[in-house]
C-alpha cells in the first residue's frame, strides 16, 4: 500500500513538473524584443526568422489595440515589436522594411503619449536613416527629438541621458559634413550630459547598475568621437586633454 501511494505521488509530481515546464516554455517569447536577442539571432543565422516573428507580434498587438478599451499596453507592445523588426530588417539588409517598421514604431509610440517611447522611436529612426546616409532626414529627426527633450524636467537622469544621445547624433552629422567646429561643440555637450547622467544615478540595484554600465559605454563611445573630431580639426592638444 505504501509503495503504491509513493508511486502515485511520484507520478503526480512528474506530471505536474512536465506541465509546469511546458507552460513555462510556451510563455517564453521565441525572440526577445531587445538588441542583444536580435544580434544573437543574426549570429545564429536566424535573423529572417526573428524579423518575421517581430512583424507578426507587431501586427497582433496593433490589432488587439484596435479592439481594446485599454489600448495603451498593446500600443507599447506594438512599438517594441516594430522597433525590433526594424532592427532585424537593417541587420538583414532589407532597407525598405527597416524604414517602414521604423515609421510604425514612431506611430505606436506617439499613441502611447509617453515621451520616453517617442524618443526611443526617433532614436531608432536616426539609426535607420544614418544606415542609408540620409543625413538630411537625420538632422530633422534630431531636431524633433531635442524639442521633446526640452520638455523633460531639467537635470533629471532621463533628460541628461537623452541629451547625451541626441547631441551625439548631432556631432556625428557635423563630422560627416566635415563641420568639425560644430561637431566638437555638439560632442562636448554629449560627453558633459553623459557625465551628468552617471553622477545622477543613486544606489546599486540591478536596474541602476544596468543604467550605469550603459552610461559608461555611451560616455566612452562619445568621448572617442570627440577626440576624433579634435584630430580632424587639427587640434592635437585638445584631443590629448580628453584622455
Amino acid at each position: 500500500m505504501l509503495m503504491t501511494t509513493m508511486r502515485i505521488t511520484a507520478s503526480v509530481t512528474l506530471v505536474s513538473l512536465l506541465l509546469f515546464t511546458s507552460s513555462w516554455a510556451i510563455a517564453q517569447p521565441k525572440f526577445e524584443a531587445d538588441v542583444a536577442a536580435t544580434r544573437r539571432a543574426l549570429q545564429e543565422g536566424k535573423i529572417q526568422e526573428a524579423l518575421a516573428y517581430h512583424e507578426t507580434k507587431a501586427r497582433e498587438a496593433e490589432k488587439d489595440a484596435a479592439t481594446s478599451r485599454r489600448p495603451e499596453p498593446y500600443w507599447e507592445a506594438a512599438f517594441a515589436a516594430y522597433q525590433e523588426a526594424a532592427r532585424a530588417a537593417r541587420l538583414s539588409g532589407q532597407v525598405q522594411k527597416m524604414l517602414a517598421h521604423s515609421d510604425k514604431a514612431l506611430e505606436m509610440a506617439r499613441k502611447t503619449g509617453k515621451p520616453a517611447l517617442e524618443l526611443r522611436a526617433i532614436n531608432g529612426m536616426i539609426y535607420a536613416h544614418s544606415h542609408i546616409r540620409n543625413f538630411g532626414k537625420v538632422g530633422q529627426l534630431i531636431e524633433r527629438g531635442l524639442a521633446i527633450i526640452q520638455s523633460l524636467p531639467a537635470q533629471t537622469s532621463a533628460r541628461l541621458y537623452w541629451e547625451g544621445s541626441f547631441y551625439g547624433h548631432m556631432g556625428r552629422v557635423h563630422s560627416h559634413r566635415r563641420e568639425y567646429t560644430n561637431a566638437i561643440e555638439a560632442l562636448s555637450h554629449s560627453v558633459d550630459s553623459y557625465e551628468g547622467f552617471l553622477a545622477s544615478l543613486r544606489g546599486n540595484s540591478p536596474r541602476t547598475e544596468s543604467f550605469r554600465e550603459n552610461g559608461r559605454g555611451s560616455l566612452l563611445l562619445h568621448l572617442t568621437w570627440l577626440v576624433n573630431a579634435y584630430l580632424q580639426a587639427n587640434k592635437l592638444l585638445e584631443a590629448q586633454e580628453q584622455n
